[in-house]
């Protein structure tokens, strides 16, 4: 994502960039929030939804302070690379525990959220891995991890998608 969006000059270790598709991107979100439609972000989609409501990023991950962690996992897409800390009382908290192990391949993190949105999950080096909208009016989580290319392998997987398909039928019948 183009850094310019949230006010930055582009970083040497900045990869390619899409302008005309972060515009598309971030126009979809800020529609799909102004229409309070339920939103799951994956990976880019939490960084493009982070940055339409004001928050930034780190260009690269190895520009992140403390990084400890493998953020662009060299083994296979299938396979988990590092365990992610879950906030107990979350979304996330109520599916996985407190904790789980994910797969990674962003080169690119959340370095500030919006106030809309709040951490829920984090890497062991700190770097944000999930988020929750802050607004009970709207429905609103984001993994940086790929769960989509492990569901062959890890139910856990599957499962996020099962239980946001059923979390958005419970506020679609409470909203």
């Amino acid at each position: 994502m183009s850094p310019l969006l949230y006010g930055e000059e582009p970083h040497l270790k900045l990869e390619s960039t899409n302008p005309l598709r972060d515009a598309f991107e971030m126009a979809v979100i800020e529609e799909a929030w102004k229409e309070r439609k339920p939103i799951l972000a994956v990976c880019r989609g939490m960084q493009i939804m982070a940055v339409a409501f004001g928050g930034d990023l780190y260009q690269d991950v190895s520009l992140y302070p403390d990084l400890a962690v493998q953020h662009v996992q060299v083994s296979s897409p299938e396979t988990t690379a590092h365990s992610v800390s879950i906030e107990e009382r979350s979304w996330m908290g109520n599916l996985y525990g407190t904790e789980r192990q994910v797969n990674s391949y962003h080169h690119q993190a959340i370095k500030t959220l919006p106030k809309e949105l709040k951490a829920t999950a984090w890497a062991k080096d700190g770097l944000i891995e999930a988020f929750e909208t802050t607004d009970s009016n709207r429905l609103a989580i984001g993994v940086q991890w790929h769960p989509e290319l492990m569901i062959n392998h890890d139910s856990g997987a599957q499962a996020l998608f099962d239980a946001y398909v059923q979390t958005v039928k419970q506020w679609k019948a409470q909203h």
